[in-house]
């Protein structure tokens, strides 16, 4: 902190507070200029939503015949890889917790 080489970032939900490095802002801002600069940039992945379906089906099929049972991705993760692959945006993000499928909901594509 002396050197300037660590800074404070503010404080996380219980108040305690939190550091961070001038390298890591330049990272941030660096990425949000890309994130902004590739907003409605119409680099989808799919653009046809029959062609999305059939996928989602086909993987689905993919599956069962690999588990020997029954799988079906969630409703939630059909929406986000929907959300993903047929956004016009050049960046898209799943934000989820460990085990909850982000993996999953791409790995037909």
């Amino acid at each position: 902190m002396k050197n300037h080489l660590i800074v404070e970032r503010g404080t996380d939900d219980d108040g305690a507070l939190m550091y961070t490095t001038h390298k890591a802002i330049d990272s941030e801002m660096r990425l949000a200029e890309n994130i902004r600069a590739g907003m409605a940039k119409g680099n989808v992945v799919l653009s046809d939503r029959e062609e999305f379906v059939s996928t989602v089906k086909a993987f689905n099929a993919k599956m069962e015949l690999k588990t020997n049972g029954k799988f079906e991705l969630s409703r939630e993760q059909v929406r986000a890889a929907y959300n993903v692959l047929m956004h016009p945006d050049t960046y898209q993000g799943i934000q989820g917790e460990a085990g909850t499928g982000k993996t999953a909901a791409l790995a037909p594509w």
